[in-house]
């Protein structure tokens, strides 16, 4: 019996991987970590690992490191990291192995994409708004104080309100809020006006390490509504006619206008609108009339074309009552003197502009008549102007400048009237000439008739002179006629 022996080798495939990498999901900017990478394999010798890191994250040891592998086939690799700068570098870092197959000397190799988020640290910025700089006495405003983390850690952080006297505020004070990253929270303040004046409201934010400051400007104006104002038409008054006012505007209410009668509105304690009274005549009764009067800070958008002058004021009049139904405006303005003095402006060339559109021309310049100073006024010089209806005005005037003096009238040549002695001078010359002219031509006359005698010349050839008949040739005439 013979037996026959075989020698058979097995060669089995290497392999080689990244099992699992271990990092946390997030870092503060600053912060350490350790990243750690379980790598397999079997048949494979000299296996090592490399890091392919993002700008903003430094890790050592830099390079390759070796791994060892145990019996089992399995490997731990670590650096030590540090996340520099703030980003999100999720999936932005590539853990790579490789190595040898110990069987056909092959290299094999594997990676893993990883990542973390390095946070910025908490960062807070103050910020503050106001509804309305201008308050009257008695009313109130919002003061907004807003407080931004622009970092991607939570803080904390407080607000303290530091309100002048002339002013109340509510609340005075927030108390320790917690705020998350990369999030704005708005806080409102209550703001009364007390006291007539200026006033600078300032917040302080504390928090985060930080101290920040805001501040907004107020001014408190004395209450401006009025309800005691009245409508007058011819044989009365009109109670009941309402006049509100605030910075810029005036509202008027006037409940009602009997037909052909006008209503007079006075604006007296209007702030920074030009108007000083309006008077309103109509046709037919209008009933409930209501009326804006808007100071303008330019031309509206929807005027293209300029109005001719030195623009004072633009003014917007509203009102719920048709153009027909108004007969007659009658608009009664005040300018500054330091605006005519400024501008080199001719207070006699200050006249009112009204705005019709579709109008050829849109502006028109109304019939404009300067009044002067008023009493307990000096420092407005006060003007009067017609309108036929309530659109947008223009307070316009002319510098020095631009006034054209008048050429002068010519003065007509006047023939002066002579004196009675004067008169009788003049006759005497008169009467010298004629007793002359008689003389020379009497003379003349005589001088003909004694050459004519003489035969020196024939007057009859000069002059048709008849020569008169015989009385020879006057009997044979008649005795032929018998």
């Amino acid at each position: 019996m013979i037996t026959i022996f075989y020698s058979v080798s097995l060669a089995f495939a290497a392999s080689l991987s990244v099992a699992s990498v271990t990092i946390p999901s997030s870092i503060n900017q600053g912060d350490s970590f350790t990243l750690s990478a379980s790598i397999s394999g079997s048949d494979v010798t000299s296996v090592s690992s490399t890091l392919d890191l993002p700008s903003g994250i430094s890790c050592t040891p830099t390079g390759s490191q070796s791994v060892s592998l145990d019996g089992s086939g399995s490997g731990t690799v670590t650096w030590s990291c540090t996340g520099n700068v703030a980003g999100d570098y999720t999936n932005r870092i590539t853990v790579s192995v490789s190595g040898t197959d110990s069987s056909t000397g092959g290299s094999v190799s594997d990676s893993e994409q990883t990542g973390l988020k390095v946070l910025s640290p908490a960062s807070l910025t103050a910020s503050s708004t106001i509804s309305s700089t201008s308050v009257t006495a008695g009313s109130t405003v919002t003061f907004t104080v807003g407080v931004n983390n622009a970092g991607d850690l939570s803080t904390t952080y407080s607000i303290t309100i530091s309100c002048p006297t002339g002013t109340t505020c509510s609340p005075t004070s927030v108390a320790s809020n917690s705020i998350s990253g990369n999030t704005l929270e708005n806080n409102a303040v209550t703001v009364t006006g007390g006291t007539v004046g200026s006033y600078t409201l300032t917040a302080t934010v504390s928090g985060n390490s930080q101290t920040l400051t805001t501040s907004k400007s107020l001014t408190v104006t004395a209450a401006l509504t009025s309800d005691d104002t009245t409508t007058t038409t011819p044989g009365g008054t009109v109670p009941g006619t309402k006049v509100t006012l605030e910075k810029g505007k005036a509202t008027i209410t006037i409940p009602s206008i009997a037909a052909g009668k006008s209503a007079t509105v006075d604006i007296t304690k209007t702030e920074d609108v030009a108007f000083r009274k309006i008077v309103i005549s109509v046709a037919n009764a209008v009933n409930n009339i209501q009326v804006t009067v808007t100071k303008l800070a330019d031309k509206p958008a929807t005027v293209a074309q300029d109005v001719t002058g030195k623009v004072y004021h633009y003014i917007q009049v509203d009102k719920n009552v048709s153009d027909t139904a108004v007969n007659q405006t009658t608009i009664r303005f005040a300018v500054a003197k330091t605006w005519l003095t400024n501008n080199s402006i001719n207070d006699s060339t200050v006249v009112l502009n009204r705005y019709v559109a579709g109008n050829v021309n849109a502006w028109t310049e109304l019939a404009t008549s300067k009044i002067g100073e008023l009493s307990g006024d000096t420092e407005n010089i006060v003007y009067e102007a017609i309108s036929p209806g309530l659109s947008v005005f223009a307070i316009t005037g002319k510098t020095t400048g631009e006034v054209t003096t008048p050429s002068p009238t010519p003065t007509p040549e006047v023939t002066p009237i002579s004196t009675p002695s004067e008169v009788a001078e003049q006759v005497k010359k008169d009467a010298w000439k004629i007793v002359i002219i008689v003389v020379v031509f009497v003379a003349v006359v005589a001088g003909a008739v004694i050459l004519n005698k003489k035969g020196i010349i024939k007057l009859d050839r000069i002059l048709p002179i008849k020569k008169k008949a015989s009385w020879d040739e006057l009997k044979r005439k008649y005795s032929r006629k018998q």
